[in-house]
């Protein structure tokens, strides 16, 4: 009787450890999603660091292919995401950031980042959402844009 009682004792401690063990290390997981806030999301990728769980989009237009301008609150940090049926050679999505609202398509960003077109989905690097940012669309990955989202 003894040796059943310790047994399941111990299959009990066992058990609930685990599941504390869970609950804790998911908790844990769950709010280190993000792993960059602001100027120290700018260059990255934001699906590495964790920032497309709770984007939004801002603003979207279609060039060949759907371009969206993303936004994340929890990185507070944008990027241009592109989504197409076809490789283009010459169709590139740009996340402009500026340091004062631009006046007009081609005034110079103080961060660009560019992606090219291909078949599916690809994004570009982040920018801090402290920057003026519209996504834009252009013929190289720092050429002066054609298109863009309006600027947030």
């Amino acid at each position: 009787m003894r040796t059943s009682s310790l047994r399941s004792t111990t299959t009990t401690l066992i058990a609930l450890s685990l599941i504390a063990f869970t609950m804790l290390t998911g908790a844990a997981f769950a709010n280190a999603a993000a792993t960059c806030y602001g100027s120290t999301c700018t260059g990255q990728d934001p699906n590495a660091r964790g920032c497309a769980a709770d984007a939004r989009t801002l603003a979207e237009y279609t060039y060949s292919a759907r371009f969206e301008l993303r936004y994340s609150p929890a990185c507070h940090a944008a990027w241009t995401r592109v989504t197409s049926a076809t490789t283009y050679n010459t169709i590139f999505a740009q996340i402009n950031g500026y340091t004062t609202k631009p006046t007009s398509i081609g005034a110079p960003a103080a961060r660009t980042y560019g992606a090219q077109v291909v078949a599916g989905q690809t994004w570009t690097a982040m920018v801090s959402f402290d920057y003026w940012v519209r996504g834009c669309t252009a013929t190289w990955f720092t050429a002066t844009p054609h298109t863009c989202t309006g600027t947030f």
